[in-house]
């Protein structure tokens, strides 16, 4: 125990050494350093500074990579959303609508701002496409906002036309990403669900 403690001395002498002494020759007195001398000799000391300049050169680079990384995961965090969204109101809706639901729009609309409630309804985009009786695919949209209807899709969808007839919801969101390396994007995350009407 007591040779232990004799060898940790001897490192903590000369480490005391460096950075409580200094330098002055014709002095007898130590005198302690000031907190700039000390970084300046760390600094000269070799590889130490080294480093920490390779540090402190990566690391915006380093920052800008995770920023990057942090806005791509949100857009795609966002776009699942949507997409779900999207595909619900389609399935429960859209295909289901012969014969059953007058105004199929605004049931589409009532779906996914209700399953996006933390969204800015004004903001959603509306498109449905149903093909009519003579094989025409007719388009209701784009919509923003409140109030999408298409009543006359009523009649493309009464119970004695042909059933099995395809339709598709697109829903569109205007999306702003989270800076990175200076630049400020924006863009719509758009869904697009296809469904047959039964």
């Amino acid at each position: 125990m007591v040779k232990i403690m004799s060898d940790l001395r001897e490192p903590a002498k000369v480490l005391l050494h460096g950075f409580c002494r200094a330098a002055a020759l014709g002095r007898t007195r130590a005198e302690a350093r000031s907190i700039g001398d000390r970084l300046c000799a760390y600094l000269r000391s070799g590889g130490e500074g080294q480093s920490l300049v390779e540090f402190a050169l990566v690391l915006p680079m380093l920052l800008m990579t995770l920023t990057f990384m942090f806005s791509l995961g949100l857009g795609m965090l966002s776009y699942e959303q949507l997409a779900g969204a999207t595909s619900y109101a389609a399935l429960s809706q859209l295909a289901t609508a012969r014969g059953v639901t007058g105004d199929p729009c605004n049931a589409i609309e009532l779906s996914v701002s209700g399953a996006l409630p933390s969204w800015k309804a004004a903001n959603l985009t509306y498109t449905v496409t149903i093909q009519n009786s003579s094989g025409t695919n007719v388009t209701y949209g784009p919509t923003t906002g409140t109030g999408f209807s298409c009543t006359a899709a009523y009649s493309a969808l009464y119970p004695t036309t042909t059933n099995n007839t395809p339709g598709s919801l697109t829903v569109s969101y205007p999306y702003t990403w989270i800076p990175v390396f200076m630049q400020h994007m924006t863009g719509n995350l758009t869904a697009t669900q296809p469904v047959t009407v039964y």
